[in-house]
């Protein structure tokens, strides 16, 4: 039972650790100046986000419970494709070409399948990509899709219509 343990907590530094890339991303997506003004190293506050989230008993209950391995394998996919995407439309955005990002873009959509195979709740991962590109890339994005949409010829207006009623089941 000891390799079973152990196993879990590797599983879960690796979490702790695709943490600390993600808010090492948000910060530099963000261009948190309040954080470089206060003299807190962005390298330390992304260890210590990752710390809170890896000690917090909700993530903690996943590592001592043999059979919720799932959900950190579920976990590590997750917050790597969150990662992937930021990175990735960081990458898009700066060097305003595709082909630089698209390995980003790839890596996302591989973590995102296996983060869906892992476990149901997962479902939650588009949403949480539209979120991100919402808050720190596109804010308009909805605004910028109903004008692609009321321009739209018929058929792309009834093709748009089945994909959302499909998704929304």
């Amino acid at each position: 039972i000891f390799n079973f343990h152990l196993t879990n907590i590797l599983i879960h530094a690796l979490c702790m650790l695709a943490v600390v890339f993600l808010t090492l991303e948000l910060l530099k997506t963000s261009r948190a100046s309040e954080i470089s003004s206060t003299g807190i190293a962005p390298a330390y506050l992304a260890i210590w986000v990752a710390g809170l989230w890896a000690l917090n008993p909700v993530q903690t209950n996943a590592v001592t419970y043999l059979v919720q391995r799932m959900a950190s394998i579920q976990t590590l996919f997750y917050v790597v494709s969150v990662c992937f995407y930021l990175k990735g439309r960081s990458e898009h955005t700066l060097a305003g070409r595709l082909r630089k990002a698209f390995p980003y873009y790839l890596l996302s959509s591989i973590s995102s399948l296996l983060a869906f195979l892992s476990k149901p709740n997962s479902a939650m991962l588009p949403v949480m990509l539209v979120v991100t590109e919402l808050w720190f890339f596109n804010p308009d994005l909805f605004a910028d899709l109903w004008n692609a949409f009321k321009k739209s010829k018929w058929p792309s207006r009834a093709l748009a219509l089945v994909v959302l009623l499909f998704a929304s089941v």
